[in-house]
């Protein structure tokens, strides 16, 4: 076997005549002569430089016809000449690997003459460099096909920047068309163009077409970084040296670096929408820059950035205080930058977490000196907002580390306390915010952003593993102690007073999140494995939560009203449908589904009442919290049944369970609950069975809707309100009786036993269930209470 490339005869010859002929009909166009290649890469600034002062007027008036001209010309030259030099380094390569094929045929492949192993070492290395030399031929197959593309496209924008980011063309094409799209960013570009933009940006010249260009030229970059990482590519190097070297100048220049620059832009030489225009524009390029999969890092952001997100420091002694001032004052413009930044532009890992850390490590000191001033914690949500739009640093803030994959530096290390992220999280989570929380719910967000079930993907898998850590930290008991005891309080639209408050209280879009969380888990949170009495965790498929974590995780969210209700409807709606199902069933009965919705209603049942009992040792107001929750919760089902296609009987069960899901008795501090025990023991039931009778039943179901009892939901079918004192009927509690004798003995749809028996096979699978919750339930001290 031997070493046999395939030849190239492309005579490149030709290829470069065909160049010097464009060379020659641009010295005609422009009335040059001399280097003329050389004018292909001028670093002129006009269209006019470029033009023979003989001709110049001529070809002003005449600009688009010239600029075209010139374009196509730069456009043949262009392609001949990248041609030319695929077929150059094609031949380099293959003679690089005939000279390596040749000394080991003189080093006879490394063996004595007569030895066998010679014949195998040839072979090896034939075969060897001829997969080398065909992966050459393939890759200059496809470079003369893109080649011939390319050329018969004409100068079109993406043809042009092809030859651009070739390093072909360079700034010929822009010079002639002054269309952004062809500008080549490079490392010397950035710095001449930060020093030409800072005189705008501090007043000392207006802004004029120059200025413009600059601006719309960073916002290209920008945008190609946008378009580009979401194809899973980065920005060309030559591209991320010209931000580097930009904000690196930008920095060095102005008198305060770049987080100086929103102070500087308060003067009247800029219109407020156009000062918001730059600013943004400038904090996108310091969100590429730092974006590890556009191509950045963290240590490329300019100095004064990395300081300030470096956090104020241990500043101590004289100077002291106005060493803490001047860092807010740059933190504050940094602030500006991002929230003046495009919503769909993403920092980097790295940065996005260290933002994270700092507002966690600043905001409470940072609040307290802004209130003076009636700012608050504003600049602090700032960081906080862009930096919970990268999840990689959401996923190490919950989980201590990034995900697989993430090439980035995490701000705590061997001198941190091992905690250091909980801790981090656990001030976020806890301060005041004077948005309610709205940025630091961006920590979560997006764990239910995306489904609950079938999620193999790595996305998917994320969001199961930032869950599960969640609820593991909702049982630490420091942490524990630190979310449901924040010291802080709250006075409510009731004009009640709440004092050392809940996370969820203090924070309501915190809780918010955490609901929405749930409503995408619910049936991890449903599930029966690991709950007091079952199987332990671990024989399950997917997400697998601890019960003492979700009964903390889903108390959190009971600490807004709103969110509340979110949940607390969601439970029963599926309790609901959990009974529809049971009663509407003709195949095998299967009990998991209303052993399911059991758990979960109870859960968020304790979780409720844990939340009510720990807010206040007074009675009434332990009982009107869980009394308010449940009544929203009722209406919200009736307001939305119609619009989610839920049946008239779900959300009349709903209502019936959620209507005497609490029996309380004793004071708030030894609470005796029974958890949804009592209704399913009542004459709701007998209206349950009633109505699955009659689903069963045309004439029944006829017979009823003729009594007035049956009524229509929001579709037009007929069901029978499980309440009878809905029927709107003298003596519905005789009615309901009569009915039910006539069905209690009638066989249950699934055939395997009568009406009575059904209903008491739920009722006994429905109480097994909420039994094992119970011992979770806690008095205002967080001191589990002993079952009556």
């Amino acid at each position: 076997m031997y070493f046999s490339p395939t030849p190239c005869d492309i005579d490149t010859g030709k290829l470069d005549q065909a160049a010097d002929d464009m060379l020659d009909i641009v010295a005609r166009i422009t009335g040059k002569s001399g280097d003329l290649e050389e004018l292909f890469d001028s670093a002129a600034m006009e269209f006019s430089d470029l033009i023979a002062e003989g001709i110049r007027s001529t070809a002003n008036d005449n600009h688009g016809a010239w600029t075209s001209a010139l374009t196509a010309c730069w456009h043949v030259w262009g392609v001949v000449t990248k041609w030319s030099g695929d077929v150059e380094r094609y031949r380099a390569n293959i003679a690089g690997l005939q000279e390596e094929w040749d000394s080991a045929i003189s080093a006879n492949f490394g063996f004595e003459h007569d030895d066998a192993g010679m014949v195998e070492a040839r072979r090896a290395l034939a075969g060897a460099l001829n997969d080398r030399a065909r992966g050459y031929w393939e890759t200059l197959v496809e470079e003369a096909g893109d080649n011939s593309a390319n050329l018969e496209g004409g100068p079109t924008v993406a043809n042009l920047r092809e030859l651009v980011d070739a390093g072909v063309l360079g700034f010929a094409a822009y010079n002639a068309t002054r269309q952004i799209m062809y500008y080549p960013s490079t490392f010397d570009t950035g710095e001449r163009d930060a020093e030409a933009l800072l005189p705008y940006l501090i007043g000392d010249k207006e802004p004029d077409d120059e200025y413009y260009r600059l601006l719309e030229q960073l916002a290209v970059v920008n945008a190609l970084a946008a378009d580009g990482k979401r194809k899973g590519e980065h920005l060309r190097d030559y591209q991320i040296e010209y931000l580097e070297e930009f904000y690196a100048a930008l920095d060095e220049a102005a008198e305060n670096g770049v987080v100086g620059l929103p102070e500087e832009l308060d003067g009247d030489h800029f219109s407020a929408s156009q000062r918001e225009h730059v600013l943004g524009t400038l904090g996108d390029g310091l969100l590429v820059l730092s974006d590890e999969r556009t191509g950045g890092e963290y240590d490329a952001l300019p100095e004064s950035v990395r300081d300030v997100i470096a956090g104020s420091g241990d500043v101590k002694g004289h100077g002291a205080g106005q060493a803490l001032l001047d860092w807010q004052s740059r933190a504050a413009g940094l602030g500006e930058l991002f929230a003046h930044a495009d919503a769909g532009m993403e920092g980097g890992a790295e940065f996005s977490t260290r933002l994270m850390a700092v507002a966690a490590n600043e905001v409470d000191g940072f609040s307290f000196m802004e209130d003076s001033n009636g700012e608050g914690d504003s600049v602090m949500s700032d960081f906080l907002n862009v930096a919970t739009r990268n999840n990689d640093a959401n996923y190490a803030l919950v989980t201590g580390e990034y995900p697989e994959g993430v090439e980035a530096d995490l701000p705590w290390n061997e001198d941190s306390p091992e905690d250091y992220h909980v801790r981090l999280l656990e001030r976020l989570y806890t301060h005041d915010w004077d948005d309610g929380g709205e940025a630091v719910r961006g920590i979560t967000d997006w764990v239910a952003d995306g489904p609950a079930e079938g999620d193999d993907d790595t996305a998917g898998q994320l969001r199961e593993k930032v869950l599960e850590e969640l609820t593991i930290l909702m049982e630490d008991e420091a942490f524990q102690d630190s979310m449901f005891g924040t010291g802080k309080t709250v006075t409510d639209e009731d004009g009640i007073t709440w004092h050392d408050v809940s996370a969820g209280q203090l924070n309501p879009q915190l809780a918010d999140s955490f609901a929405d969380i749930f409503i995408v888990f619910q049936d991890a949170f449903a599930n029966t494995d690991g709950v007091p009495g079952n199987a332990p965790l671990g024989h399950g498929e997917g997400v697998e939560l601890t019960s003492g974590g979700r009964v903390a995780f889903t108390q959190l969210a009971m600490g807004d009203p709103d969110a509340a209700d979110k949940v607390y409807g969601e439970a029963l709606l599926r309790t609901a449908g959990a009974m529809e199902e049971f009663s509407t069933n003709t195949g095998e009965r299967e009990p998991g589904a209303n052993i399911e919705a059991a758990s979960l209603q109870t859960l968020v049942e304790v979780a409720l009442l844990n939340e009510s009992t720990t807010r206040e040792a007074n009675d009434q107001e332990f009982v009107d919290y869980r009394n308010k929750v449940a009544t929203s919760a009722v209406n919200i089902l009736g307001g939305v049944a119609g619009d989610a296609e839920v049946s008239g009987l779900v959300v009349e069960l709903a209502k019936a369970v959620a209507g005497e899901a609490f029996e309380v008795s004793g004071n708030s501090a030894k609470p005796h609950v029974e958890l949804s025990g009592e209704w399913v023991k009542s004459e709701r039931m007998m209206g349950y069975a009633l109505g699955a009778a009659a689903e069963q039943d045309p004439d029944l179901m006829a017979e009823l809707a003729e009594e007035g009892i049956a009524k229509r939901d929001a579709s037009g079918d007929l069901y029978v309100p499980p309440d009878h004192s809905t029927w709107e009927k003298s003596g519905s509690d005789a009615e309901l009786s009569k009915y039910y004798g006539q069905i209690d003995d009638r066989p249950w749809p699934d055939g395997e036993s009568n009406t009575r028996e059904a209903v008491e096979d739920f009722v006994r699978d429905f109480s097994h269930a909420q039994e094992k919750w119970e011992e979770h339930i806690v008095d205002e001290n967080g001191n589990k209470v002993e079952r009556s």
